[in-house]
């Protein structure tokens, strides 16, 4: 009797790659926040443990500072853009090719400012002024909305404010349009993207504050005029009532001041007052009346 013994199955047992049982499924994911694509696999031949790699396109994924794996699970941290793309999981005990699934990331993200809008100075009574801001598509791609804010202040479009794509036009410009502006873009996926400047209204001195002063026969007074003016400084001529010119004054960036000792009849009525800056001139009126004539 003859008898066979195969002596190969004991010295070259059965080998497998380990079989992915949990697929990572495809996820849609927000700038900044973290996805975990999961991937698990039953044990092949010899049951030693299974070792997972991760591969991004064709580019293979060092573990450690955004990608944390868990068994064979990756997650991805502080979501930026660029991690959008296809993403692969491998499973592999050592034998035969390694078992492998694949799962599409795509990263949703706001739109990004490209055309800035630029500080601008302007006079006030100018026809227009124009802001641009132009942003490229965030994904998904749909519609860009722009808003504006002028300081703290939200700008509702119509009236003097008009929008052309992102661009906000300003009409008929006056010194109230001083200040700082910013334009925002979103497609409704995370903070809007925003950029700012500034816009400087100038304009000519206008009078603020007291303009009538009163006083008796005999007494001393001292009167100022202030105004606001863009830019400073402000340049003053003298104080002229007719004949009378009065000439001992203390003039600052933004108001003259003028000294009476002994004031006489004379002295009451109108003073006209030349103010200058570099935009323009006016001239100012500052009334002295007489007390003892019954304006009190």
């Amino acid at each position: 009797m003859r008898v066979t013994i195969d002596c190969f199955k004991d010295k070259y047992p059965p080998t497998d790659p380990p079989t992915i049982t949990t697929s990572p499924s495809d996820e849609t994911v927000h700038k900044t926040n973290a996805v975990t694509l999961s991937c698990e696999a039953a044990r092949g031949k010899p049951a030693t443990a299974v070792i997972y790699t991760w591969k991004k396109g064709s580019d293979d994924i060092s573990i450690g500072g955004r990608y944390r794996l868990n068994g064979g699970s990756l997650t991805i941290i502080n979501i930026v853009r660029e991690d959008d793309g296809i993403y692969t999981c491998y499973a592999s005990n050592g034998v035969g090719q390694p078992d492998s699934a694949s799962a599409t990331v795509t990263v949703y993200y706001p739109p990004t400012i490209t055309t800035l809008p630029s500080d601008e100075t302007v006079t006030e009574g100018s026809i227009s002024l124009t802001l641009q801001c132009t942003a490229t598509d965030g994904k998904p791609a749909t519609l860009i909305t722009y808003t504006w804010r002028k300081d703290d202040g939200d700008i509702s479009i119509g009236g003097r404010y008009s929008l052309n794509g992102g661009s906000l036009t300003i009409s008929t410009i006056v010194r109230e349009d001083d200040g700082v502006y910013t334009c925002y873009a979103s497609n409704g996926i995370g903070q809007p993207d925003s950029a700012s400047a500034t816009v400087t209204v100038y304009y000519v001195p206008v009078t603020y504050g007291i303009t009538d002063y009163y006083s008796g026969i005999g007494d001393s007074i001292s009167m100022n005029v202030s105004v606001n003016a863009n830019p400073l400084p402000v340049t003053f001529g003298d104080w002229k009532n007719y004949d009378v010119v009065l000439t001992d004054k203390v003039d600052t960036l933004s108001m003259s001041t003028v000294f009476i000792n002994e004031v006489r009849e004379l002295h009451f009525g109108v003073y006209n007052i030349t103010a200058h800056n570099d935009i323009g001139s006016v001239v100012l009126q500052v009334n002295l009346h007489h007390a003892g004539k019954g304006n009190i």
